[in-house]
């Protein structure tokens, strides 16, 4: 899973031995089978052809284009929607098909991919189907209250994914709205969306500032479709593939208030602040905020309602035990602070955010039955045998329970091998994501004041810190071979059949489910799986890509494959039915 939301990418790379969509393009993942022996009559070229269909209506799908490995070879299917594409190069092949008004593309959690297909080319290649999935829009209008077109107002497209088993919100698109203030969204995949917009001022020359002299101002302020200003009143937007939706939007007119938050106490010179302005829910906020470069306060425009300014303050200096502030020079230290505010119908201008480099959660590590034992030695290091200093084996973030995407999760600092400590976050619940470093390791349990946090979410109170927490790290790890079997499934040219593995825990823990791994029908190798925290997990096998909200019990009580218990150490082989095509 990509815990480092830090931009997922979505989804960041995870170092497992599994290939998930947040860490790698799982259609990349697939496992070529093995090619019958040439001999010395097989032709160096064949033809490849077949037929291309809407795939939700069924019908054929003219001037649609098939191309061979990046566009080197195509054609455009005919009225009917067949095409054929002679002297193909004998072998494993990648075919591309592509239509405008349709999509070509996978989202795979917050980024997206081609949709590819892998067929082995001979002279006796059947037939190949393929499918294009009719691409939807959303459509609709900016008005304000006066009646006129809202003009270049800025809108922002969210669309609901799966993310490391939870329900996210992850950002699409941004548009401008034209001079009669319409806008358009195309190309979307179905799914469900939020719109909202971005602030705008009415006079285009009052960008904030720390000048004492400025004053309120006039603008339009965030909303969502369906007329909340936050995201959790907001109405959402369902696309079935094709559909075009329409999402119109009012804004009316309101005062925005000034704000100046200093820091209560500077820490020195030298020091940079990253100031975030979120709502009252912990959702980030984009109105924009200026710098006073002498006290270092955060200032700007802002509407009437609830708000949350964190900030965080950095320099390379070593933090003593006791002292709110660097003494001395050192390793990288950071002080924090935060303050809930409330604008109604005035101004904020004296707001003082107290900071402290000891607004952080301890997490506790130990290893189960005992310490990994030291990487293999690699002569190209200096000290063969020996981890790089500030290697991590265990990564943990906090992704937030209220509307988790739309807020990049806060990711644990390591302090050293047995600690590691989550920065000051704000108010609310969060899940406890983590992932291992080394393919030895994997999680156990991790628990705060006795609570599961695999069963429970962690909280931060108003100080942005919690219960310190304790984690488990196992070093009797499982594995698990899977081998996918289809009945009646003859070897043949054309497109292998394959399909798409999760492997979900049943048991109360942190860790990421294994999936989006591509498998191939009647491998006999099989597909191995290690890294494994010993327990019972459930096998899922779809025939396209399905993330799977595995962190909801109601959605796992209703999962359907096959069951697997993993021993500590222990390694297991399983057989799965393949899905119908």
């Amino acid at each position: 899973m990509s815990i480092m939301h830090p931009a997922a990418p979505p989804g960041a790379s995870r170092p497992l031995a599994f290939a998930r969509f947040s860490c790698a393009a799982a259609l990349l993942c697939l496992l070529a089978p093995v090619l019958p022996a040439q001999d010395s009559s097989t032709p160096q070229f064949a033809p490849v052809h077949g037929i291309v269909t809407n795939a939700v209506t069924g019908e054929p799908l003219p001037r649609a284009l098939v191309t061979v490995n990046g566009r080197a070879l195509g054609a455009l299917t005919d009225d009917e929607g067949r095409f054929e594409i002679s002297s193909v190069p004998v072998g494993m092949q990648t075919l591309d098909v592509e239509k405008p008004g349709f999509n070509s593309r996978a989202t795979l959690v917050s980024y997206t991919m081609p949709v590819t297909h892998t067929v082995q080319v001979t002279a006796e290649t059947p037939d190949l189907h393929f499918s294009l999935t009719p691409a939807s829009a959303i459509i609709g209008r900016v008005t304000l209250g006066t009646g006129d077109p809202g003009v270049s107002i800025g809108l922002t497209l969210l669309r609901q994914t799966i993310s490391d088993g939870h329900a996210a919100w992850n950002q699409v698109a941004t548009r401008l709205s034209a001079p009669d203030g319409s806008f358009r969204f195309a190309g979307l995949d179905e799914g469900t969306y939020l719109l909202r917009t971005q602030p705008t001022f009415q006079n285009e020359g009052v960008p904030p500032s720390c000048d004492a002299a400025q004053t309120d101002a006039q603008g339009f302020p965030i909303v969502f479709y369906g007329g909340s200003p936050d995201a959790a009143g907001a109405a959402r937007i369902g696309l079935a593939a094709g559909q075009t939706a329409e999402a119109n939007l009012t804004l009316l007119p309101a005062v925005f208030h000034t704000m100046r938050a200093a820091p209560a106490r500077l820490p020195g010179s030298g020091w940079t602040f990253d100031t975030e302005l979120l709502d009252a829910g912990g959702a980030p906020l984009d109105y924009p905020l200026a710098e006073d470069p002498q006290t270092h306060a955060a200032c700007g425009f802002l509407p009437d309602g609830s708000y949350l300014l964190t900030v965080t303050a950095s320099r390379n200096d070593a933090v003593g035990p006791g002292h709110p502030f660097p003494q001395q020079p050192g390793s990288l230290r950071q002080a924090s602070g935060m303050a809930a505010f409330t604008l109604e119908g005035h101004a904020e201008m004296h707001l003082r955010i107290p900071l402290s480099s000891e607004s952080a959660t301890p997490i506790r590590i130990r290893y189960e039955p005992g310490p990994p034992k030291p990487p293999p030695a690699n002569p190209n290091d200096n000290d063969p045998g020996d981890e790089m200093p500030g290697t991590q084996i265990l990564m943990l973030a906090a992704a937030p329970l209220a509307m988790p995407g739309m807020h990049g999760d806060y990711t644990a600092d390591s302090v050293d091998t047995d600690t590691q400590r989550l920065p000051m976050v704000p108010p609310g619940s969060y899940w406890i994501e983590g992932i291992t470093a080394r393919p030895d390791v994997c999680i156990g349990a991790v628990t705060a004041g006795g609570q599961n946090m695999g069963a429970m979410p962690w909280v931060a109170g108003t100080g942005g810190t919690g219960v310190p927490m304790d984690v488990v790290l196992r070093t009797d790890c499982a594995k698990l071979t899977v081998t996918m079997r289809y009945a009646g499934l003859n070897p043949q040219p054309g497109e292998p059949l394959t399909a798409y593995l999760y492997l979900v825990p049943e048991f109360p823990t942190i860790a990421s489910a294994q999936e989006g791994m591509v498998v191939q029908a009647n491998d006999p190798q099989g597909t191995e799986l290690s890294g494994l925290t010993p327990g019972k997990y459930r096998i899922v096998v779809s025939a396209s890509p399905h993330p799977i909200e595995y962190r909801n019990p109601a959605v796992v009580e209703n999962l359907t494959g096959q069951e697997v218990t993993l021993d500590p150490n222990g390694s297991a082989t399983v057989v799965v039915e393949a899905p119908q095509p």
